[in-house]
């Protein structure tokens, strides 16, 4: 009981009967107690923590860029005239008017003539980084204790499946505590015991297929209550710090709820897998069955149907495709380069949302469509000869007077650019998906002025 009454002193966000079962687990379990804490006791050292190395805190890496939210509702505000003069107070001014006004009361005001200004204001409402006046301010906090995870969205100004109580998924907070999930914290540097975080982003343990006891940390897709970009980059470099060179097959663990992840396979490779045996192994773990792949003499691997390798953290495609008769799909990557790549696509070929600069190494035939918005790129280089249906490189730099070399095929060109985005009031189905471009939306700006 004074282990219970010592934790919600510090923070209120779980009563003693909500964090009481999560508490008996490493009363049960004392080794579990000791999991990560040389780690933590390393960044300790580094940075700082608590005594007992339950926390650790970071300082938060700071860009330019504004958060997703702050660009929506001035994209929807120039679009009707209207000009930002301080995000964080809330003050406008209509482009005629003498007086400024402020942001919320417009929005309102804007709500029968323009539905979505009511989504913006819940938004504007809600967005707790408005009320920070400086970034130096803010740092972020990993921490292995339970209270901390299990009390990650209890208490706290949003709700979500993870709830106690009223989450569809909260029982799944006993498993994270059980099997080593953390949870990282944006919060205020004068709130060291969490009490009023600006956001979180739960942090997964993905073990090694053929090594259980090796695993790599991984961050889920979903940050709350809303995407803060540069927490998710403070998290995303110390997990790669963490991880280091581990090279290998990794799954999350199965005891695990994963938060929004299209794939639970990531494979954690440095350089293009040769091994024939390998090569098939990975090929399993991708989901392509033994009879839809033909391995050729110099290491390439034909594929009959589709291969989605979405969202699995790569910087390189593991393994050199040759043809592919169905769609290939390699989105939502960290790609700089199409290397390994298939040269027949025979379906759509998808490679949006990486950091390509070029298409060099990319295939020559695509079927269908051929997508690769949300890049890098400034002209057409490397493109494929034949495109069956639309060729898209929206949300890149190319110029939209400029078209692919002559002797490409393809049946229309789609190029929406930056400066689109920023004119228009575009609706998106799913907004977490467009939040994903915004930072990149942000750096084009450098380029058009």
């Amino acid at each position: 009981m004074r282990y219970i009454k010592k934790y919600n002193q510090i923070s209120e966000a779980l009563t003693p009967s909500q964090f009481r079962p999560f508490a008996k687990i490493w009363q049960d379990e004392p080794e579990l107690k000791k999991r990560y804490e040389g780690l933590f006791q390393e960044y300790k050292e580094k940075y700082s923590g608590d005594k007992n190395a339950y926390r650790i805190y970071l300082p938060l890496i700071q860009s330019d860029n504004k958060g997703p939210i702050e660009s929506n509702i001035e994209k929807f505000l120039t679009k009707l005239g209207y000009e930002i003069l301080d995000y964080s107070k809330g003050i406008c001014k209509f482009s005629s008017a003498k007086n400024p006004s402020k942001i919320g009361q417009v929005l309102t005001r804007l709500e029968k003539e323009h539905p979505e200004s009511k989504e913006l204001m819940k938004q504007f409402v809600q967005d707790a980084t408005r009320k920070v006046q400086n970034k130096d301010d803010l740092m972020v906090v990993i921490s292995r204790h339970p209270y901390d995870i299990a009390g990650q969205d209890t208490g706290r100004k949003w709700t979500n499946c993870m709830t106690l109580e009223t989450g569809e998924n909260a029982t799944y907070l006993f498993s994270d505590i059980k099997e080593g999930s953390l949870i990282s914290y944006l919060i205020n540097k004068t709130d060291r015991n969490i009490n009023n975080p600006l956001a979180n982003s739960a942090i997964k343990p993905f073990i090694n297929v053929e090594d259980p006891s090796d695993i790599i940390l991984l961050k889920d897709n979903k940050t709350y209550p809303q995407p803060e970009p540069d927490f998710e980059k403070t998290v995303s470099d110390w997990l790669k710090e963490v991880n280091g060179d581990k090279r290998g097959i990794y799954c999350i663990n199965k005891e695990l709820y994963d938060d929004a992840r299209k794939s639970k396979t990531v494979i954690n490779v440095k350089e293009t897998i040769t091994n024939s045996e390998e090569i098939k192994k990975v090929a399993k773990h991708l989901g392509i069955k033994t009879k839809n792949i033909k391995l050729q003499p110099d290491g390439t691997l034909d594929v009959t149907g589709d291969v989605d390798l979405t969202s699995k953290l790569y910087k390189i495609i593991p393994i050199k495709f040759g043809k592919v008769t169905g769609n290939f799909t390699i989105d939502d990557n960290q790609l700089t380069s199409l290397e390994n790549s298939p040269s027949y696509v025979g379906g759509d070929f998808f490679c949006f949302n990486n950091q390509l600069s070029t298409l060099e190494y990319g295939p020559e035939f695509v079927g269908g469509e051929y997508s690769a918005t949300s890049n890098l790129l400034r002209d057409f280089t490397g493109v494929a000869k034949h495109i069956g249906q639309t060729l898209d490189v929206s949300l890149n730099f190319i110029p939209k007077d400029m078209l692919p070399p002559e002797g490409v095929e393809y049946e229309s060109l789609k190029n929406t650019s930056a400066e689109d985005i920023k004119k228009a009031n575009l609706e998106y189905e799913h907004p977490e998906e467009h939040f994903r471009y915004e930072s990149k939306i942000q750096s084009f700006s450098k380029f058009i002025g």
